[in-house]
């Protein structure tokens, strides 16, 4: 009876996700310090997440292709995270103001 084996090509997918947050990460980076303690922290999980993905070890469109998806996603949920506000904006029990009177003839 053999092992199962990993799927590859999600694996590859895997490792460009982590690659494009690596770079985002990467990017934060300056705006801490890497003498202040959020920087430092964030330096290490840089240099833990680095050794994962050495460079190389992805393919510029794999890279590109994650940084898509990852776009894609956020574009889908930008309208719901709008509602949400939105929703959390009104006071409790519906609307935020009383309707208003029809107009006098």
């Amino acid at each position: 009876m053999s092992l199962p084996t990993p799927n590859r090509g999600l694996q590859a997918a895997s490792l460009s996700k982590i690659k494009s947050a690596l770079d985002i990460l990467e990017m934060a980076l300056p705006g801490l310090g890497s003498e202040t303690e959020p920087g430092k922290k964030l330096l290490k999980v840089i240099e833990d997440l680095a050794k994962m993905v050495p460079p190389g070890s992805t393919s510029q469109g794999a890279e590109n292709s994650a940084m898509q998806q990852m776009l894609m996603a956020q574009r889908q949920q930008q309208p719901m995270q709008a509602l949400m506000q939105q929703m959390q904006q009104q006071p409790p029990g519906g609307t935020s103001a009383p309707p208003a009177p029809p107009p006098a003839a």
